[in-house]
């Protein structure tokens, strides 16, 4: 449990915590239709891929029902309807001061505020619903950092391959320099696209296509589209590798 001052429950601030609350409640993405997913996976639906999406929508709804439930709870409990509970409390705490609760974090910890975080839940909603339209195969674009288990959905995704042992592949990355709407399918030999990652302490040059120092007063910066692409290491076992490759690419070799 989260070990912070207390707010004192003015009335001003029990009717402001209340509104966000119910603003919250009113905003909160709908949860994913799980059986209509799997009636479109058919016999798929055991297949590492569709395992992986099946895995991310429920750890998503089930995240939406406590969320709902928990909001609904606490304005009974600022209404005086029930007990303002220990958990209640801190709920309280954070919706005033605009943190995010971190029994709302469990699998995915944010540092952001409860606005940003709100926002970006709604972000995953949808990356998760449009993967479940076409939940076959793997999003365009993968947004990794919304997944809860992305080493499960890459570990599926190696899975997708000629059928080698996971022991024998490894990863090859090649970054795309593309906006992130030419990416209308997953890629055609295998792999994923990701999006989502960041540098920090360096920046992606992207006419070299290479690393150099990072740009004046950035700390972070974002990342261009890469291409995980799994590949099987042949002769002597090799137990670490990492391949950097850059490859020029054309818009068309996407959009075809």
């Amino acid at each position: 449990m989260e070990c912070r001052r207390c707010v004192t429950h003015t009335p001003v601030i029990s009717v402001q915590v209340d509104e966000q609350a119910q603003e919250m409640i009113l905003k909160l993405p709908g949860k994913i239709d799980l059986e209509t997913t799997e009636r479109v996976m058919g016999s798929e639906s055991s297949m590492p891929m569709c395992v992986s999406l099946l895995q991310e929508i429920t750890y998503f709804n089930a995240l939406i029902s406590n969320i709902t439930a928990g909001l609904l709870e606490l304005r009974k409990a600022i209404e005086g309807l029930v007990v303002m509970s220990e958990m209640l409390e801190v709920m309280y705490n954070c919706i005033f001061e605009g943190r995010v609760p971190t029994f709302w974090q469990k699998g995915r910890v944010s540092m952001k505020s409860l606005g940003a975080w709100c926002r970006e839940l709604s972000q995953r909603g949808a990356h998760l619903g449009g993967w479940a339209r076409a939940p076959r195969s793997p999003p365009a674009l993968c947004w990794l950092p919304a997944l809860v288990a992305p080493t499960g959905f890459l570990t599926a995704t190696t899975a997708r391959g000629e059928g080698w042992p996971i022991d024998t592949l490894c990863w090859e990355f090649t970054v795309i320099n593309l906006e992130e709407q030419a990416f209308v399918r997953p890629p055609r030999d295998g792999g994923v696209y990701i999006r989502g990652l960041f540098l920090e302490g360096a920046s992606w040059h992207k006419r070299d296509g290479c690393l150099q120092e990072p740009l004046p007063m950035q700390l972070v910066f974002p990342m261009s589209p890469i291409h995980f692409r799994p590949i099987r290491v042949t002769g002597r076992r090799v137990k670490s590798i990492m391949m950097n490759s850059f490859t020029p690419f054309s818009p068309a070799s996407l959009l075809v």
